[in-house]
């Protein structure tokens, strides 16, 4: 007994999670962004040291033309491929969402990594802003966004296991099967089979879920300084020294519009294919899971599985970060809108504009956001498991 209440559990928050993510895919191989281990700043990789990430890349981006390349020629044949089964469609269609993920974050990761740099590195002066009598924010904690992340830690690991033993169950299953079936010239195909699908699968997955790590590491605390400021500014709405504290709050406001304009731009591309890719994937995961759970071998079921729940876990958490912070903005704005200031002030407020995530040129995420995304999944889920 006095062991357990001595025993100390490690808190799972989310910048924790960053650091035990960081701590594991560091040692399988070098990534793109390395971190300070003293001072935890972001830095970006020297080349020499990313050969394998760029050999990875290369192969995930050749097997995603390939495969989009033979889906067009499958749909526009007179004549179709008589091997070619729904299984064969649905695995398809969640390998191309996965890899056309995983194509856009690595292409975010080369055009965009100093920004992406710059946005995590900015975690500590908004942590030092939110605590500055040493008192944290119970925001800054987020359990249970923490627990998610923690729980996508090994995810990528277990997608490559599953993928890599899938061809050992059932051998023309696999989508990496389309391409070895007429290199008969090659020896020990179903080794390089087992191979590439493990190390391609666990490449993207560490793509995927790296980048939303460093999203909410990023996102989350420009939320949690702006709800902040805006609890402070009701506190002092009665006082005198308003003047000060709209200083203050002005320049504060103005530092996280360049890093919600800065985010924007990172997300330019990823946010809208995430959206649609996720969409088609939880489709075929479902429609896996319920109608050919009997025909897939199991490590194919709980790669399914993984996927469906991960995509539904990242629209509850995520969805909300986003909306929270156009909604947390605009309450600010409008209670300093209230308040009586001189000509200057009031022109100086209206210049600040409302906090807003992006998905592209497209639209912003607001508050209805989550419920919208969740109710076309599942109604489009339903529909491809009622209708096939």
């Amino acid at each position: 007994m006095k062991f357990i209440k001595k025993l100390q559990l490690p808190h799972p928050d989310v910048f924790n999670a960053l650091k035990r993510y960081v701590f594991v895919y560091e040692s399988l191989y070098a990534q793109f962004i390395t971190w300070d281990r003293q001072t935890w700043k972001p830095l970006p990789t020297p080349r020499a040291k990313l050969t394998f990430w760029f050999v990875t890349s290369t192969v995930v981006t050749i097997l995603l033309f390939f495969f989009i390349f033979f889906s067009i020629r499958e749909l526009i044949a007179y004549q179709k491929d008589p091997n070619i089964s729904s299984t064969h469609v649905l695995l398809l269609a969640l390998y191309i969402c996965l890899q056309v993920l995983a194509l856009a974050a690595v292409f975010t990761y080369i055009l965009k990594v100093d920004e992406i740099c710059f946005l995590i590195g900015n975690i500590e002066t908004l942590t030092e802003f939110l605590e500055p009598k040493g008192q944290e924010l119970p925001e800054t904690s987020a359990l249970f966004l923490g627990i998610f992340l923690h729980i996508m830690i090994p995810i990528p690991l277990g997608a490559s296991l599953s993928a890599g033993s899938v061809p050992a169950f059932l051998n023309d299953i696999d989508p990496t099967y389309f391409l070895f079936r007429t290199l008969r010239c090659i020896p020990q195909r179903a080794n390089i089979r087992v191979l590439l699908g493990a190390i391609t699968i666990l490449h993207s997955c560490n793509l995927v879920m790296s980048f939303i790590v460093y999203l909410v590491n990023a996102t989350l605390p420009i939320l949690c300084c702006l709800k902040f400021m805006t609890n402070q500014s009701l506190d002092i709405m009665h006082q005198s020294c308003r003047t000060s504290q709209f200083v203050h709050h002005f320049r504060k406001y103005r530092q996280l519009q360049i890093l919600i304009r800065v985010e924007n731009q990172v997300l330019s591309y990823v946010l809208s294919l995430a959206l649609v890719g996720g969409l088609l994937s939880c489709c075929a995961a479902g429609y896996l899971l319920v109608k050919l759970s009997t025909k897939v071998p199991l490590p194919l079921t709980l790669l399914a599985a993984c996927f469906f729940l991960i995509i539904i876990a990242s629209a509850h958490f995520l969805f909300p970060i986003a909306s929270n912070i156009c909604m947390t903005s605009r309450s600010f704005l409008r209670l300093w809108k209230l308040q009586k200031m001189s000509t200057y002030r009031r022109n100086q407020l209206r210049s600040c504009t409302l906090l807003r995530i992006s998905v592209g040129r497209y639209f912003f995420i607001e508050r209805e956001a989550r419920t919208t995304f969740i109710s076309l999944l599942l109604y489009y889920t339903v529909t491809l498991v009622i209708s096939v």
